[in-house]
C-alpha cells in the first residue's frame, strides 16, 4: 500500500503515448486510425474525481478499498504494453527500503527495542 501511494504520487512515467490502428467511436466521439494519443498518467494520479479532495496528499489507506475504476492506477502502463521493468523497479524499491530501514532502531510502545542499528553496511 506504501509503495502503490508513493509511485502514484511520483509516478515513474508521467504520459504514455499510443495510436490507433483503425477507425473507433469512444463515447460518441469519432477517433480516425493512425491518430496518436497521450495518456497523462500523472494527470490521471491526482485527479481528484477519482482519488478523493486529498489526491495530492500521501495516504495509503486508499488502496485498502477496491479503486472505482480498474485502470484509475497504472504507473507502468496499461495491458500488452506494461514496462518489461516494472517487477525489478518494485524489487529494487524493496531493497533500498530495507537497506535504509537497517540503519534505525524501532521501540514499542513498552519500551523494548525490535530491532537494532546494523553495522555498517558494505554496499559493492
Amino acid at each position: 500500500m506504501i509503495l502503490h501511494e508513493a509511485i502514484r504520487l511520483y509516478t515513474p512515467v508521467t504520459m504514455l503515448v499510443r495510436e490507433t490502428c483503425k477507425d473507433v467511436k469512444l463515447q460518441g466521439l469519432h477517433i480516425p486510425a493512425n491518430t496518436p494519443l497521450i495518456l497523462a498518467v500523472i494527470a490521471n494520479h491526482h485527479d481528484t474525481k477519482i482519488w478523493g479532495e486529498d489526491a495530492d496528499k500521501f495516504n495509503p489507506l486508499r488502496f485498502c478499498e477496491p479503486r472505482k475504476h480498474s485502470s484509475s492506477f497504472f504507473p507502468w502502463g496499461l495491458g500488452p504494453r506494461t514496462c518489461v521493468g516494472q517487477k525489478l523497479a518494485l524489487v529494487e524499491i524493496k531493497l533500498v527500503l530495507a537497506v535504509i530501514i537497517r540503519q534505525f532502531s524501532f521501540v514499542d510502545e513498552l519500551g523494548n527495542v525490535v530491532a537494532c542499528k546494523s553495522p555498517e553496511l558494505q554496499c559493492s
